[in-house]
This record gives C-alpha cells, sequence and structure tokens, in this order.
C-alpha cells in the first residue's frame, strides 16, 4: 500500500523510520483512535524482509517470556509488537525479567520492538515514546470515502465532524461505516 493510503501517512512513515534504525518505540494513544489500523498501515510500509511478530498482550493467550524466546530465534530481521503493553504490571517479579529481556532488543541488530499503550509504558522499559496523532477532519474524511466511495464531499465532511465529537472517533467511525453498509 502506498504511503498516501495510510490513515495518517506522515506519522506512518516517520514510525516506520524509528524502527527501521533499530529503536524500540511506545505507541502512546487512548482507545479507539486507529492505533490498530496503524499497525495494519506500519505492515503494509514495511519492506518484505521484515518478518513482523505481534502480540497482544490482552487478548492473545501465550505467556509473553515464551513469545519472546521464539521470536527473537529467527535470524532474519525482526519486528516485535506488543500491542495492550498496558496490561503488564511493572510490580510483577517475572514481568521484570521480561523487561529487561525486550531493554536488550536495542542491542540486537536484528530486532526491533514497538509497544502499544495507552498511557507512557513501564517506566523501566527503554523506549522512544510517540504519540499517535489526533485524527483530523481530513483524515477521517478519507478513511470515510475509502469504505462508502459514493458519499458525497459536504456529506463526508458532516459525517467525519460529527466524529471528531466522540471520545473514540476511529471506532465510531467502523461503526458508522458498518451502519451504512447494513443500510445499503
Amino acid at each position: 500500500m502506498p504511503a498516501k493510503d495510510c490513515l495518517r501517512p506522515d506519522f506512518t512513515l516517520k514510525l516506520k523510520n524509528h524502527l527501521l534504525r533499530g529503536e524500540s518505540v511506545n505507541l502512546i494513544s487512548p482507545h479507539g483512535q486507529g492505533r490498530r489500523r496503524t499497525l495494519q498501515d506500519l505492515r503494509s510500509l514495511l519492506p518484505d524482509s521484515i518478518v513482523v511478530q505481534q502480540l497482544d498482550l490482552r487478548r492473545d493467550p501465550v505467556d509473553p517470556v515464551d513469545w519472546l524466546s521464539q521470536a527473537v530465534e529467527s535470524s532474519r530481521k525482526t519486528l516485535l509488537i506488543l500491542h495492550n503493553f498496558d496490561e503488564l504490571s511493572e510490580e510483577n517479579s517475572s514481568n521484570q525479567q521480561f523487561i529487561e529481556q525486550l531493554n536488550s532488543i536495542e542491542m540486537q541488530s536484528t530486532l526491533s520492538l514497538l509497544t502499544v499503550s495507552e498511557k507512557r509504558a513501564i517506566q523501566s522499559l527503554q523506549t522512544t515514546p510517540l504519540l499517535l496523532p489526533i485524527l483530523t477532519s481530513k483524515q477521517l474524511c478519507r478513511e470515510l470515502e475509502r469504505h462508502q466511495p459514493k458519499l458525497s464531499e459536504i456529506k463526508l465532511t458532516k459525517i467525519a465532524n460529527r466524529l471528531l465529537l466522540d471520545k473514540a472517533p476511529y471506532t465510531a467511525l467502523l461503526s458508522a461505516v458498518s451502519e451504512m453498509a447494513g443500510n445499503s
């Protein structure tokens, strides 16, 4: 997918470049802002030579330590994504060991780490914090048009402006698109 088709093209390119330089990044955003879409867009921009290993700490019933052990075994360039990183508690001793292992990733030239959380990740984790930018009316219009290409510009703008009033505009956008598809 070309960068222009991303929800947040400039930001997604910036995120990709941080990760391709081997930096560990903590992507920070409240729920409903399009974090999953950003990850999808990021994947589409990465070179095919990069393996992406993703774990959702809220949804995937996998031990993160075991997952990390398997993920780092690859000899190929690998991006490790830990979604819902807020689920980890720094007080838990096994989590402390896991965080130490994550901190060692920057020393491995074949690995990059991206944590995704609603607030700044665990303080002892050495990551560059990147705030996911607030969605704009223009971005929401483009996304609506991608799903509903027959809507007029006036209708797109009206819906986008209404979505911007929601605390979770991207989630609201997905609901609106689903509702529109059901009505057509």
